[in-house]
């Protein structure tokens, strides 16, 4: 089931703590809790204020530093005799050992907590972890037990006139009916929870649940029903711009297409969704998609089109999971395969030959002797038993060996899962620090932004932010890519903002920038101090005058009329690294003048494999084709410089992330 919805509630006890984002809001409240935490004297207080900036160490993956906090909050409470501080700690504590995988343990926890607002009738906080505890059995598939501490919840949210969490917990409870394949109790489920999302609006709820009723039809084989259901979740999505949900009931559409025989409709919709998912990098999408097209093709009886989709998919899966282990363990399986089709085809010749050569000799012997007839019979008795013993024996083996190939790569695949789904939670945190891409449209409406993670997360990141009567726009390139990019990223966006507030010049930010990020990861010239850092161009736009300052990365212009690109050269240093503590970065002035245009962009555009000879793009072939597009839109502009470098790359990998900023003033 594609759509599974899930329900993790990070409470904060006291009423005004806000529920955490991922914002300069974030940093702000974060700020004033730990402010508040130095000066409040009231025991309850502090311990909210702890389990609060606990929550906000769960939300970037730090689980060490959120459990030290909430032991803090648990020690205090103890202390102070405090109960309700007491069980929310625990909770905290549960939440972390669930992240981490750590299941055992969160049952431990939450069980613990449980105990505690059953005896202080705690309403909410029962029905809190009840719906982890049954969340924690979902996912080590003890269903029965899921469902029983569903229902327990599900009967408090109803209790306590929680119409909104009634939804949520009848969807939950509906997914667990659908994994045991109990569909008219998931259908009746889904149904009632549809009921309560259209009354209060919510149109993203809506589309969740027609997705999931969909799918419980198309388990029943009601192609049809099933159809109609995931068009009406389509058409939410495609009202919201729901990127990742387009694809997903794309795909969806087009299985259901190809179970009722449409493989021209099936082969449109998938198209269209794969096309999205490639846009969108969501690599799961992407597997599903070429796998379905190559199911469509060998349909439609078209070979080699079935072959290069097939080919896709499996280099799809092998980006997500483990490439190596994955492709041990599926050559190991298909030799034990052939290996034993080929033992079993060797038996069944041997007792053929046996056949053939009894008939032969049974009329040789009933010609000469009756008496060799019986001989015969006994020989031919015993090679046959022997041959049955040696095909058993071997039979054996091989369903052993299956069997521990079928365990090994259960274990690989979950391990991967798990890998997977902490990285795309990663990701979420990612984008939800990085300005929305529609912040850059809002103050220059002639303008783009592409953005290609390498992988699911990005060692790049762009800046947009105001500064009094200034916007300030940046293009960063940090060292690597993938997780320890994205980390990177995500401390140089936090020093970067650090850096803007407290000064005005394109210079003195980057020097403040380069201190921080020294700072932060503790560089020194010592030896064994760490080397990373990060490339970046910065600009203070303010009205048709422009401040640049750059380190390692240039800004381009390309002024009204002109078809040439006039550079000005960045700093040749970088953030962090091997620069000195007090290093410093030349401020640029520029006059621009109405329709000049201006780009911004990290090196993973210029440096990417492909073309016919698979040599790298280069920054004269990236400058040539910028030139080339200047007369054009901002919009036409960003889909040809996406197109190109996809064309380019063809089967390669794409080897960095890529980030390209232009604005026309």
């Amino acid at each position: 089931m594609r759509v599974i919805s899930t329900l993790f509630i990070f409470l904060y006890i006291s009423v005004s703590s806000a529920q955490p984002t991922k914002s300069a809001a974030a940093a702000k409240a974060i700020d004033s809790v730990t402010h508040h935490l130095e000066t409040c004297k009231t025991d309850s207080l502090k311990v909210n204020d702890l389990l609060f900036l606990s929550g906000q160490q769960q939300d970037v993956s730090n689980y060490m530093k959120s459990d030290s906090l909430a032991n803090a909050a648990l020690a205090l409470s103890q202390q102070a005799h405090y109960n309700k501080g007491i069980a929310y700690s625990r909770i905290y504590f549960g939440l972390n050992a669930y992240f981490e995988g750590n299941f055992a343990k969160a049952l431990e926890h939450y069980f613990f907590a449980l105990d505690i607002v059953d005896k202080i009738s705690d309403k909410h906080g029962q029905a809190i972890v009840l719906n982890n505890i049954g969340l924690t059995y979902n996912m080590i598939k003890d269903y029965d037990k899921a469902l029983e501490y569903y229902y327990k919840g599900l009967a408090l949210k109803q209790k306590n006139g929680d119409e909104k969490g009634t939804a949520t917990s009848l969807n939950n409870i509906g997914l667990v009916y659908f994994k045991k394949k109990i569909y008219d109790s998931a259908l009746a489920c889904f149904n009632k929870s549809m009921a309560i999302k259209v009354k209060f609006g919510d149109k993203r709820g809506e589309a969740s649940t027609y997705n999931n009723i969909g799918d419980v039809y198309s388990a029943l084989g009601r192609y049809d029903s099933a159809l109609a259901e995931i068009k009406k979740a389509l058409e939410i999505k495609q009202a919201f711009n729901d990127k990742f949900g387009i694809v997903s009931s794309c795909i969806s559409i087009g299985q259901l297409y190809l179970r009722m025989g449409k493989y021209e409709d099936a082969e449109q919709i998938d198209t269209k969704g794969l096309e999205l998912a490639k846009e969108i990098g969501a690599l799961d999408e992407i597997q599903n998609g070429e796998k379905l097209l190559s199911e469509i093709y060998e349909k439609k009886k078209d070979g080699f089109r079935a072959l290069d989709h097939f080919k896709a998919y499996i280099d799809a899966r092998d980006s997500i999971y483990n490439k190596e282990n994955t492709q041990k363990s599926i050559r190991a399986e298909m030799n034990f395969e052939f290996e034993k089709q080929q033992v079993a085809a060797q038996a069944e010749q041997n007792v053929k030959d046996a056949i053939e050569k009894e008939k032969e000799h049974r009329q040789q012997i009933i010609i000469y002797f009756i008496s060799g007839i019986l001989l015969l019979v006994l020989g031919f008795a015993i090679f046959a038993y022997r041959n049955y013993l040696q095909k058993q024996r071997v039979n054996l083996e091989l369903d052993e060996k299956n069997k521990k190939i079928e365990t090994a790569f259960s274990i690989i695949e979950e391990k991967n899962t798990q890998i997977t789904d902490s990285i795309n939670y990663a990701k979420t945190i990612q984008w939800a620090i990085l300005p929305g891409k529609e912040e850059l449209k809002k103050r220059f409406p002639e303008s783009f932004l592409l953005f290609k993670p390498k992988d699911i997360v990005s060692g790049d990141f762009y800046f947009i932010e105001d500064k009094e009567s200034k916007t300030v726009i940046a293009a960063a390139d940090c060292t690597g890519h993938g997780v320890p990019g994205a980390l990177m990223s995500m401390i140089g966006s936090e020093k970067l903002r650090e850096a803007v507030a407290e000064n005005n010049s394109s210079g003195q930010i980057l020097k403040e920038l380069n201190n921080g990020i020294r700072t932060s990861l503790k560089q020194s010239n010592n030896e064994g101090s760490t080397r990373d850092g990060m490339d970046i161009a910065l600009c203070l736009l303010d009205g048709m005058k422009i401040e640049y300052s750059g380190a390692n990365r240039p800004l381009w212009i390309i002024r009204n009329g002109a078809s040439e690109i006039q550079e000005i050269k960045p700093d040749k240093k970088s953030i962090g690294g091997f620069t000195e503590g007090d290093t410093t970065f030349e401020s640029h002035t520029i006059e621009l003048n109405k329709g000049d245009t201006i780009y911004m962009f990290s090196d993973g555009y210029a440096d990417q494999f492909g073309g016919t000879d698979g040599k790298k793009l280069s920054t004269k072939r990236f400058r040539e084709f910028i030139c080339a597009l200047a007369n054009k839109s901002m919009a036409e502009q960003k889909k040809e410089l996406s197109v190109f470098i996809e064309k380019w790359r063809g089967k390669e990998e794409q080897l960095d992330d890529i980030l390209v900023i232009g604005i026309r003033v």
